[in-house]
């Protein structure tokens, strides 16, 4: 591994360490000021991202309603893939989860692709089940 793929390997898994312990500053400190955080899937089907944050004050906010949300935040058995240029980090995990309200389990598999520039995360694409985050959140499904 070269030395732009270790250091973009070592900021994704410090954002994961960071919203695993549930640290809200060290999580948003990875992010550049124009990062983009996106959820490419949706749960009516379109084609369109269901969310889009876009800058570190918007993404920041979605973090902090992450944190607020659930009491467990954990990524089992990630996989990471780093592209040769280091510039893209691939990450597939299962995600284990607590909501906070009841204590209800929040199972869902995941694919992430982190843009990294610079030392900063200057984009997220979220891939999940939308229907599995939607049936939780009580959200409109199609």
């Amino acid at each position: 591994m070269t030395g732009s793929q270790q250091r973009s390997l070592d900021i994704v898994q410090a954002f994961f360490a960071a919203k695993e312990r549930r640290d809200l500053d060290a999580t948003v400190e990875l992010f550049a000021e124009d990062v983009d955080y996106v959820f490419p899937l949706n749960a009516s089907g379109t084609p369109d991202p269901w969310f889009v944050y876009h800058g570190k004050v918007a993404a920041t906010d979605y973090q902090r309603g992450v944190l607020g949300r659930f009491s467990r935040l954990h990524m089992a058995d990630p996989e990471y893939t780093v592209s040769p240029d280091g510039d893209r980090v691939f990450v597939t995990a299962k995600g284990d989860y607590i909501q906070e309200d009841g204590n209800v389990p929040y199972n869902n598999v995941y694919v992430f692709r982190f843009a990294i520039a610079g030392g900063k995360i200057h984009r997220v694409d979220e891939y999940a089940n939308p229907i599995t985050y939607a049936k939780l959140a009580g959200l409109p499904i199609g």
